[in-house]
This record gives C-alpha cells, sequence and structure tokens, in this order.
C-alpha cells in the first residue's frame, strides 16, 4: 500500500508523489481536513491510488501532485498519458465507488492541459545533431544527412513505435486501431450502438506502418552514432528511420507540422483530462503552463477545466508562494561504480538488446568501465577493459560488423577497442595523432562509406585526421592547423555542402575554430569566432531556433554561449546565458517536453544545471540539481535510461571512483 502520511475521515485526499521536489514542505502546507498518501516512486500509481479510493466513500475531491508534460503525468513508476490511458480505464472507472456525484479532480503539473503536441518543421536533407560529435546518415551515393535521435523521444533504445523492428503497429492510445476498435469508439463516444462493413467501405486488419528494419540500435548519447544496414550503407538509427527518411514528422503529415494523431484525437492535454473526466465521472482541472514557483515562470492556476471546479487548491497560499520549484526536475542521483578517476562518458547499445549502456573512461586506471543497461534505470557492474582511460570517447561501427566500438582520445594516442557485440571489447588498439589529444570524433570525412575519426591536440595547436578502412584500421595520420590549446570538438555540415565540417573549441584563447570540410578528407584554413572572454571547456551543436541550420553552444568562464549559425559556415554574434561556477560540459535534449531543445550543463562543484530553451535561441533561468559527495563533473551524457521516454543525465566524477545518475521525472513539470 503507499504510503499514508496522513490520516484523517474528511472527504478530500492529495496523492503526492514522492519525486516532487520538496514534497514534504507541499504535505506540511496541506489543508486540516485533507488525507494525504505519498505515492511510491516504484510502484504503479494509478494502483496505488485505485488501492486506496476502494476503501473510501464520499471523496468530493481529489488532488494529484506530481510532474507533468502536455497530455501526461510523471507518477510513481511510469506515468499515464494518452498513449497509455486506456490500458488503465477499468482503474479509472473504480474510482467512481469512491467519489460524491459532483466530484473534482485536481491535477498539480507543468503543462498537463496544455497542447497539442506539435512537432518542430524539419527540412528534409538536413538534421543538424542535438548531441553528437558527428552524427550522419548516408541515403544515396555520397549523400549523407545530419541527424538526431531527440527530435520526439530522446533515445529510447528501440525503433518507434516500438515492436520487434520488422513491423511496427501503429498503437494509439493503447488501442489496436483495427476497423473494429474505430467504430466502438465511435460508440463510446456518441453512446450510440454502430454498423459498419468490413469489406469495401472499411477494413478489419490493423494498420501497419512501414518496417524499420533495425540492424543495430547506437548509442543513445555518443560522440558517434551509425547503423550499418548493409555492406557500405549506414542509417541512423531511432526516429530518424521514419521521419528523416520520408520528410514527414511521425506518424504522417505534410512535413511542414505534424500532429500526433491516435484515433482521430489530437492529443492535447485537453483531450488527456477529458478523457479521465469521462471515466471517472468527475470534473477535472489541470495547468496549461508551468507550476510551481512564480521566481521560475510558474504559477498554481489550473485554468483548464472539463466541467464547474467547486473545489479550492488543496494548500495553503503561503506555502504556495514560499514554494522554490517548479514541477519540472530530476530525480535524487543514484550512484554507480567505475574505474579512478572516471572522466569521459559516452552511451550505446554495447550487447545489441535496445537498452542503452555506459562506456566510461578512467584516466586514473586507463580503463575503460562498460555498464550494461538493464533499462529500468540500473546497470550491471562495470567491466573494465584496459587501454581506455582518456578524456573523450567517440561510439561507432568502425569495422562494419554492426557492433559498435570505442575510440578514445587518452591524452597520449587514440585507443580503438572494437565490439564483440556483446558488451565486451577485443584487445586496444594504439594510433598515434598530435600531442596530447583530448577530444574525439567520428565521421566519414571523405565519403567512402567508412568512418574516420579527428582529434583535436591540446599540446601541437591541430587537428589530426585518420581516415578509416571499414576494417577497424586507420591510415596515416592528417594534420590540420587550429587555435590555441584546441579541447572539446563537434563534427556537422555547417554551410549545407554535404560535407562534414569541424569546430574546435580553443580553450586558451575563447575563441572557436571552424574548418570546413572537402568530402575529400581534407579541410579549409580555420576560421575564429570570438566568444568573450574566459576559457572555453566544451561545445556542442543543434538547430535551437528552428531554422534548419546549425548552431553552436559553448560552455566558457561563468556562461553558456549560444551561436546562431547562417547555414553558410559563418555564426552570428555569441549570446551569453549566465551560468553559476564552473561549467565544464553540455549535453542538448528536450528536458521539458515542449519540442524545444534545451541545456544541461555539469558543473565541477558537483551540480548539473538545466536550462530551458524557448526554441527562438534564447534560455531561461538555469535550475541546479546536485549529486551527494561528488565535487566535480568533467562530463555528461543525456539517453532514456530507465525507458520511460524521458530524457536522464549520467555524469561522471573524476575526483572519485564513481558516475551518478540523474532521472528525468518529468521533463516539463
Amino acid at each position: 500500500m503507499p504510503n499514508l502520511k496522513t490520516q484523517v475521515s474528511g472527504n478530500a485526499i492529495a496523492f503526492i508523489d514522492r519525486q516532487v521536489a520538496d514534497y514534504e514542505s507541499l504535505i506540511a502546507g496541506v489543508k486540516p481536513g485533507t488525507e494525504v498518501v505519498v505515492l511510491d516512486e516504484q510502484k504503479d500509481a494509478i494502483e496505488q491510488i485505485t488501492q486506496v479510493l476502494a476503501h473510501r466513500t464520499n471523496i468530493n475531491s481529489i488532488h494529484i501532485i506530481s510532474h507533468g508534460t502536455p497530455g501526461s503525468l510523471q507518477l510513481g513508476r511510469g506515468g499515464l498519458s494518452l498513449d497509455n490511458l486506456e490500458a488503465y480505464s477499468e482503474q479509472l472507472q473504480e474510482w467512481r465507488s469512491a467519489l460524491t456525484d459532483s466530484a473534482d479532480i485536481l491535477i498539480y503539473g507543468c503543462n498537463v492541459a496544455s497542447g497539442p503536441r506539435d512537432f518542430p518543421t524539419v527540412r528534409r536533407g538536413f538534421k543538424p545533431p542535438s548531441h553528437s560529435e558527428s552524427r550522419l546518415k548516408p541515403t544515396g551515393e555520397n549523400s549523407f544527412l545530419q541527424s538526431s535521435l531527440e527530435d520526439l523521444c530522446y533515445e529510447t533504445g528501440n525503433s518507434f513505435p516500438g515492436g520487434t523492428g520488422e513491423q511496427a503497429r501503429d498503437l494509439g492510445v493503447g488501442l489496436d486501431l483495427d476497423g473494429f476498435t474505430f467504430i466502438q469508439r465511435i460508440a463510446e463516444l456518441t453512446n450510440a450502438n454502430v454498423a459498419a462493413s468490413k469489406n469495401l467501405t472499411g477494413s478489419s486488419e490493423p494498420r501497419i506502418c512501414p518496417q524499420l528494419r533495425r540492424g543495430f540500435k547506437p548509442p543513445s548519447h555518443s560522440e558517434s552514432r551509425l547503423k550499418p544496414t548493409g555492406e557500405n550503407s549506414f542509417l541512423q538509427s531511432s526516429l530518424e528511420d521514419f521521419r528523416y527518411e520520408t520528410g514527414n514528422s511521425f506518424p504522417g503529415g505534410t512535413g511542414e507540422q505534424a500532429r500526433d494523431l491516435n484515433v482521430g484525437l489530437d492529443l492535447d492535454g485537453f483531450t488527456f483530462i477529458q478523457r479521465i473526466a469521462e471515466l471517472t465521472n468527475a470534473n477535472v482541472a489541470a495547468s496549461k503552463n508551468l507550476t510551481g514557483s512564480a521566481a521560475k515562470g510558474g504559477d498554481w492556476k489550473l485554468e483548464a477545466r472539463t466541467g464547474e471546479i467547486n473545489t479550492p487548491l488543496v494548500f495553503a497560499e503561503e506555502v504556495l508562494a514560499g514554494y522554490e520549484y517548479v514541477l519540472n526536475s530530476f530525480g535524487a542521483a543514484t550512484n554507480l561504480g567505475a574505474g579512478a578517476s572516471p572522466r569521459a562518458i559516452a552511451s550505446g547499445d554495447f550487447n545489441k538488446d535496445g537498452i542503452p549502456d555506459l562506456a566510461v573512461a578512467n584516466l586514473g586506471s586507463s580503463d575503460v568501465s562498460i555498464l550494461l543497461g538493464n533499462g529500468l534505470g540500473s546497470f550491471s557492474a562495470a567491466t573494465n577493459f584496459p587501454g581506455g582511460g582518456g578524456s573523450s570517447i567517440a561510439v561507432a561501427d568502425f569495422n562494419k560488423d554492426t557492433n559498435l566500438d570505442l575510440a578514445i582520445a587518452t591524452g597520449s594516442n587514440i585507443s580503438v577497442l572494437l565490439g564483440t557485440g556483446t558488451g565486451s571489447f577485443g584487445t586496444a588498439t594504439t594510433l598515434g595523432v598530435g600531442l596530447n589529444p583530448s577530444g574525439i570524433v567520428a565521421g566519414d570525412f571523405n565519403k567512402d562509406g567508412n568512418l574516420d575519426l579527428v582529434t583535436a591536440n591540446t599540446n601541437s595547436n591541430n587537428i589530426s585526421l585518420k581516415l578509416g578502412d571499414g576494417t577497424g584500421g586507420f591510415g596515416a595520420t592528417t594534420n590540420f592547423n587550429s587555435g590555441n590549446f584546441p579541447s572539446a570538438i563537434v563534427s556537422s555540415d555547417f554551410n549545407g555542402d554535404g560535407n562534414l565540417d569541424i569546430a574546435v573549441a580553443d580553450s586558451n584563447s575563447s575563441n572557436v575554430s571552424i574548418l570546413l570540410g572537402t568530402g575529400t578528407g581534407s579541410f579549409g584554413a580555420a576560421s575564429n569566432l570570438s566568444v568573450t572572454s574566459g576559457p572555453i571547456y566544451d561545445l556542442d551543436v543543434a538547430d535551437f531556433n528552428g531554422d534548419n541550420r546549425v548552431d553552436l553552444a559553448v560552455v566558457r568562464g561563468n556562461n553558456v554561449s549560444i551561436l546562431l549559425g547562417t547555414g553558410t559556415g559563418s555564426f552570428g554574434t555569441a549570446t551569453d546565458f549566465p551560468m553559476p561556477t564552473n561549467p565544464n560540459s553540455i549535453a542538448i535534449a528536450d528536458f521539458n517536453g515542449d519540442n524545444k531543445l534545451d541545456l544541461a550543463v555539469g558543473r565541477f562543484e558537483g551540480q548539473v544545471s538545466i536550462l530551458v530553451g524557448d526554441g527562438t535561441g534564447n534560455f531561461g533561468t538555469n535550475v541546479s540539481f546536485s549529486a551527494t559527495n561528488s565535487s566535480a563533473f568533467p562530463y555528461i551524457v543525456a539517453g532514456d535510461f530507465n525507458a520511460d521516454g524521458q530524457p536522464d543525465l549520467a555524469t561522471a566524477n573524476n575526483s572519485g571512483s564513481m558516475m551518478f545518475l540523474f532521472f528525468s521525472i518529468h521533463p516539463a513539470g
């Protein structure tokens, strides 16, 4: 049973999810006469609520306090959304026996009633990565598309919408979407009996989505994510299989904007709460905006209502005024063991089970730790492989065997470890490059279908290119001059010519060097972008303002700088967004479920700060989350490690031997 914090004989119940930040202060602020139930985050929340209500009668108001996103609630072990609502329909109807005829259900969670869920416009033929040093999808002879897994749902480890990858059934609102389900739903909505034909005018067969060949699942957040699907052919995995190859957002539409249509519903938040009202026979109220602290852009107005709501908010006004959070947070950090002084971190499916795993380069023990995920947010004990200690990891299939391999910049050379597809790796092969390689990126820089490597060499002020032969081997080193003390490195097509370019953080000069690729394994002279003062620690690329051009996010000093791309290889003036002290690394994903890219920044104090993007290239005030007993976060990586469809964060603490996981509880509130 759920944890009953307060047991009274009143006619109101507040169900509070334990994952809500500082939920204790909210409990203390509940108005007298209200029963409070704290939901166990490890159990199904709807089952918990149903169990409690089975023993109650004459309840005139239910208050649900949790994190939310348009058309969904993050509750307990999973959540409730339009995608699974019908699966809970029987339990929700059972609530009626506990409720009065005019009962209200108040839902406190960010954006629950907002919507519809529109996907951003995507121009076919180009999509910049949202966190990857190089993510290329060859689609024809010498033709590559840049792509990213965060577009719809950040890297679940499986091809959307699910299944084996051979045939995916289009599951809408938990229904089969066959002909009978269609007329059955019309009958429910109209309260009438409905008849229809199974032949020419209808279909009794389920609708089958286009076949998605699974191949292998590449990393959920890595320097290079490519999926071999045949000889000399690579496809980017997961959501791009459908969206980028058709030019349209799933599940269909014009390609300009695709509404997520399931069984004819808009999938907006109001449809969600309206369906809850139908099932429970109660009036439902929820918020269209951020819920919580006004200082962080929130409020406590539940402005979306399915009927007349007579119940006031369950919390005292002074408690709501003093609450410091909005309901868009990450849970407490979970500790994982790694090697000595873990530094670089990346994610990928190393044992081909469709679940993202973690690779951590340990500087102190000169090895790489592999932690295999179980899809529930837990990982196996670390298995260490020699030769993998370093400061940056690229994950890709270098020998075309469909298994993910590793390339690690160790500070003195490159270590390449070929994967077996079982979670283990072969003996490291050492490759010489420039002096003190500190950053590494994989991509096909000469368009021969084989993956190549580029390193940023801090002590020789250049970058090194190693052309791959497709067997896991690499050719001679070619060096290209860059700025002073190059460190972090990313790759994308900055000028729209179909060739991979390079951006390098010049850590000692406050510049970013741009080297435009020729597509032949060569680069033009470096041009410098000024990012004002302060050392540069990390950088990444994405389209932050929705113009289908690659932009830059640069971590430097006590700021994150955004430089909007022009699509010609140049960038606009840097816009700075203040950060707390010592930001060091960056990851990009949609952390608040509004289909706009946000930033996660690791900081040396053992914190991660989230900056929410507005889709125009601007970002809001940062919100920080701490990990216990940690003092440094050199690198962070985002991915869906517990298969809830929300981006989580993993980070490495190089002052010890621990990694930390922050589980999203929900992106938008």
